[in-house]
């Protein structure tokens, strides 16, 4: 089935903190594209970055990093590791998983940590005076750290499972560790890099925000920065650049050098089809006819009408494209998809590979009245009507052969026209 879409005016909110901090000392340093998916890609992290700039104080020695809040909606949230990079490269593991593996490698075994959903969790520098009081929703207190503690008990149903102020856990599991206070050299201003890594399948989630609070935050700006997206759609891969294809018969396409990487496990090759002509007005209020791709999101073109999603020759590198029958000219260009199921195509991280032509040909239809030419000689005489096809969709005519079987009455007919074949 080709998937379909509508074009509509999106308004696009962003989702906010749910828990704010017990104490805020000064303005926060925000996500400002959030929220962002994150998808169930084992061995890959995700990352995130906040370019920090125009701090009045921009030495962390006198001007600490405070806090670093995250909003996290995920359906097993010890999955997680969770750390922050700062402009200097100093790494402080805020969250680790439920087995303690803060490796980043993407290997985990049982037990996958708390399978309760979502956090919202402000890791605290104690010395600023945020109480760090490990809050569990429903389950009592107690750390972060793996071995039956009680963080990592269920959470009775209550969401967000993890709430309040928490020690990171390089502070708070791993002995003498300094925590937040590792940041004491370097800038303010820079890019701070928050990764996070699912280490068990099956669970996806989204960061719905995170933030940074520094001791003084007088003139500071931040701005998320968008990673660098791995994924390509490749180079198509077809010849010639405009299929012409006769009714009935489906159409191979192909592109080389694809990679889905940093998409997910879910995540697919399609191929999308944008309107390059429609004589016959089978989209008769589409605007934008004749528009290649852009490249940008395919919904965003005026002209996009989806993609096949079924059957599953219609997906793939490799992949064959139904017949359609309907006169239609398409620019077809393949896609990569984050999320086949769910049709999603990932704003932040997709690609949009060269188009081709196809122009399905409608189907010809024929009559014909066979008579008594001359009875001496035996011979017959065929009229034939014929209307549809090419000449239907682009006002044209018929080309005809003659295969020595008669004598053809004219080698050109116009749609809806007639040609005798005499002498059969």
């Amino acid at each position: 089935m080709k998937k379909t879409f509508t074009h509509a005016i999106t308004v696009l909110f962003f989702l906010m903190l749910s828990v704010l901090p017990t104490k805020l000392l000064a303005q926060a340093c925000n996500c400002t594209n959030c929220p962002v998916d994150l998808p169930d890609v084992l061995a890959t992290p995700f990352v995130g970055q906040l370019a920090v700039q125009g701090a009045t104080n921009n030495n962390l020695s006198t001007n600490p990093l405070q806090q670093v809040c995250v909003n996290i909606t995920h359906d097993w949230i010890g999955d997680l590791d969770i750390t922050l990079t700062s402009p200097n490269g100093t790494q402080v593991v805020l969250f680790g998983d439920g087995n303690n593996d803060t490796s980043l490698s993407g290997t985990e075994t049982s037990p996958f940590g708390n399978l309760g959903d979502d956090m919202v969790v402000c890791f605290v520098l104690p010395a600023s005076g945020f109480v760090g009081d490990f809050s569990v929703s429903n389950a009592g207190t107690g750390n972060i750290c793996n071995g039956g503690q009680s963080a990592y008990v269920a959470c009775n149903g209550t969401v967000p499972c993890y709430t309040g102020n928490w020690l990171p856990y390089d502070q708070n599991c791993n002995g003498p560790d300094a925590g937040l206070a590792a940041f004491s050299t370097g800038t303010v201003n820079g890019t701070w890099t928050l990764t996070i890594n699912d280490n068990a399948g099956a669970n996806q989630g989204t960061l719905n925000d995170f933030y940074l609070v520094f001791a003084n935050n007088t003139g500071i700006d931040c701005t998320s920065v968008v990673p660098s997206c791995p994924a390509t759609a490749g180079t198509t891969d077809i010849t010639p650049p405009l299929i012409n294809t006769c009714a009935g018969v489906d159409v191979p396409v192909s592109t080389a050098g694809s990679s889905l990487s940093g998409l997910g496990n879910n995540a697919f090759i399609v191929w999308g089809f944008w309107v390059q002509s429609d004589p016959l007005g089978v989209y008769p209020v589409l605007p934008g006819i004749g528009t290649a791709p852009t490249g940008g999101l395919p919904e965003d073109d005026l002209n996009f009408v989806g993609y096949w999603d079924t059957p599953s020759t219609a997906i793939g590198p490799n992949a064959t494209m139904p017949a359609e029958d309907n006169g239609v000219t398409y620019y077809v260009a393949p896609i990569t998809l984050q999320n086949c199921n769910n049709g999603n195509i990932d704003p932040d991280c997709f690609d949009v590979g060269a188009p081709v032509q196809i122009y399905y040909n409608p189907p010809i239809d024929y009559a014909y009245v066979i008579s008594c030419q001359n009875v001496a000689s035996q011979l017959a005489q065929m009229v034939i009507t014929i209307e549809g096809g090419h000449p239907l969709a682009g006002s044209g005519s018929f080309t005809l052969t003659d295969n020595g079987a008669g004598t053809l009455s004219t080698t050109t007919v116009a749609n809806g026209g007639t040609v005798t074949v005499s002498g059969i």
